[in-house]
Order: structure tokens, then C-alpha cells, then sequence
């Protein structure tokens, strides 16, 4: 008589978070090179952390967001502003790091305005 295994779905954000939870647990635990753990020796899943494909709208609503000009929006994430206005265009595409920087924007935008708010302070002083 054969035994069935009982399968247990885990959530693929459920398996990202033990994965990254043990790359911690091993680079805080570990002095020794041999034992730091590498892209070989974890189970990560690299299409997590690829950055969303923005669109024309999904960067125009990013910038009126934060309520900037697109000359301000290009110099936070390192663009030329005539980019910026190609990427809200939809005649250029933001490249996979400045997606990145456009998630992040996404996720902590009050991290972003706090930022915008100490710049202008330094610049009246």
C-alpha cells in the first residue's frame, strides 16, 4: 500500500521571505569566506526582484505624486530631464535601474518628499 505525502502550497512571497530570512541568518553567522552565502547556495527568486516595466502614465503619476517638475524628478533619480519627458511621452522607456528607482518611489514615497523637503530647506539657508 502506497503512503501519500500530503503537499503543503507555500506562497511564493511566503518562500522569498524564509529564503532572504536565511541569507541573513548566514551572512550575520558566518566570518569564514567559504561559508558567506552566494547565488548558488540560495533559493532565490530572481523574477521577485526584477523592478515593474513603467509605463508613460505610471511615471507621470510617480513625479505629480511627489508633486515636482520633471527637471526636479530627473535630477532625484540621476536622468536628464529631456529623458524624463520622453519616458512621460512614451517615446522612451526607463531603463531596469531607474524602474528600480521609481519602485522605491512607489513603495516610500513620503521617504522621497522628506528628502525634497531637507534640499529646499539647505538651499534657502
Amino acid at each position: 500500500m502506497k503512503r501519500r505525502i500530503k503537499r503543503i502550497a507555500i506562497s511564493p512571497a511566503k518562500a522569498i521571505y524564509t529564503d532572504l530570512r536565511d541569507f541573513k541568518h548566514k551572512a550575520q553567522g558566518s566570518n569564514n569566506k567559504s561559508e558567506k552565502p552566494s547565488v548558488r547556495s540560495l533559493k532565490l527568486d530572481f523574477a521577485a526582484l526584477q523592478p515593474h516595466q513603467h509605463t508613460a502614465r505610471s511615471v507621470k503619476s510617480t513625479r505629480e505624486r511627489l508633486g515636482v517638475t520633471q527637471s526636479v524628478f530627473a535630477m532625484m533619480i540621476g536622468a536628464s530631464p529631456e529623458l524624463v519627458e520622453g519616458w512621460e511621452a512614451g517615446t522612451h522607456w526607463p531603463t531596469q535601474m531607474a524602474c528600480h528607482l521609481i519602485d522605491a518611489i512607489n513603495a516610500h514615497p513620503e521617504v522621497w518628499t522628506e528628502r525634497l523637503d531637507k534640499a529646499a530647506k539647505l538651499r534657502k539657508k
